[in-house]
């Protein structure tokens, strides 16, 4: 549609604009936010994008707008629901009244059966925890606490009436062991005072120290000294995904553990918003 995108670093916006002899306009929305500004000027092929831009900048921070909620649809409130059943308990006849035709093609019954089956045995009794987080009117998320763990899911409707489901993913996070536990937070102290031999000790036989190295170096710088804030993702055993945060910033730190469940063999380091 010959759409621009323009990202601030705060806010995003998305414009066009266009004239003729005697006539120029530019139009520019933040979707984020729910609000937009067209200009309008009466001289040929009026440059008015930077001025649009920069209304809209203000628009935005002077009423301190929220970002824009979107409301869940019925439909995606009425997909969670059905999903919700089927968790506990499966229901072949109410899998058919959710889901797409394409859904059981990409992945068998079966296998979403059993994945449904091992969430429940990982997890134990799980319930729902807080809100459906609408993306949109088809898809959304939400959180599910059990007594070991939580998990998410999040599900994309097809654009059809009745709206079945066409996509899910389970995300499910375990409480880390002790062991797992113990070298994150021992890995997290090293970003305070990084020292290779202290690392060594940390890692496992295999384990490429010398990335390591660098990584844990670029956090020091980027973040500071960290601490572990608490676990995002992962079996808790074997891999793992912490929130390190520091006095400059956070990372997610993914850990790998060697088959002995004791020792480091690989970590993986990532800011907020940039996969």
């Amino acid at each position: 549609y010959g759409l621009s995108i323009v990202d601030t670093g705060r806010w995003s916006s998305v414009g066009h604009g266009g004239g003729l002899p005697g006539f120029g306009s530019h139009m520019r929305w933040a979707p984020d936010y729910g609000v937009g500004i067209v200009a309008l000027a009466n001289v040929t092929y009026a440059r008015v994008h930077q001025a649009c831009l920069e209304a809209l900048g203000v628009l935005i921070d002077a009423a301190e707008l929220p970002p824009r909620r979107v409301p869940p649809a019925p439909a995606l409130q009425q997909a969670r629901d059905g999903v919700l059943r089927l968790l506990q308990g499966w229901d072949d006849a109410l899998a058919d009244r959710l889901f797409a035709d394409n859904f059981f093609l990409d992945e068998d019954r079966a296998r979403w059966r059993r994945r449904f089956e091992k969430l429940a045995t990982a997890h134990g009794a799980l319930r729902p925890d807080g809100e459906l987080e609408a993306e949109n009117w088809l898809r959304g998320a939400w959180r599910m606490t059990g007594e070991r763990g939580s998990c998410r899911i999040w599900l994309s409707l097809m654009p059809a009436l009745p709206a079945r489901i066409q996509a899910m993913a389970l995300k499910s996070t375990l409480p880390p062991s002790p062991a797992m536990q113990d070298v994150a937070e021992r890995l997290a102290a090293l970003t305070a005072r990084p020292t290779r031999r202290d690392l060594a000790r940390l890692c496992a036989r295999g384990a490429d120290v010398d990335a390591l190295w660098d990584r844990v170096r670029l956090v020091n710088i980027l973040c500071g000294p960290c601490t572990v804030q608490g676990v995002l993702g992962g079996d808790g055993a074997s891999r793992a995904v912490f929130r390190f945060e520091g006095p400059k910033g956070g990372v997610e730190a993914e850990l790998t553990l060697a088959p002995d469940g004791a020792r480091l063999l690989d970590a993986e380091f990532q800011q907020p918003g940039t996969a």
